[in-house]
């Protein structure tokens, strides 16, 4: 997949431009969908559209691809831009189960899962 030109703008301008001296082979659209989520937790719960209520942007971010297209390098670039405590980083979640219960925990919060291999958690539980 191709991100649009058009969609580089500001911030996304300067991660590329950054990344560009990194020496990085992950693809674009690995390093966008990285980076919007990265500034989606930071975000986090300040950003709603009122609508009768109001309504907070949710992201889900799975990058999916054969191995060795770099997507765990897009992933780990992003997240060292997330320093400090402030938006938990979660890694090693082995079963559905251990990701609901985190998810439910950190309700209402941002959260970061990082999963290098994520059909682990996919696979049919015991």
């Amino acid at each position: 997949m191709r991100v649009p030109d058009a969609a580089w703008r500001g911030v996304f301008t300067e991660y590329r431009e950054a990344l560009s001296r990194e020496a990085t082979e992950a693809p674009d659209a690995f390093h966008f969908a990285a980076l919007s989520l990265v500034l989606g937790a930071a975000v986090a719960r300040s950003a709603h559209i009122w609508s009768g209520w109001a309504l907070h942007p949710n992201q889900y971010v799975l990058l999916v691809g054969p191995t060795g297209d770099r997507k765990s390098t897009a992933g780990r670039f992003a997240l060292s831009l997330l320093s400090g405590d402030w938006v938990p980083i979660v890694k090693g979640i082995s079963t559905r189960e251990g990701l609901i219960t985190k998810l439910g925990s950190e309700a209402g919060m941002s959260l970061v899962v990082f999963q290098e291999e994520f059909t682990g958690i996919l696979a049919k539980s015991k």
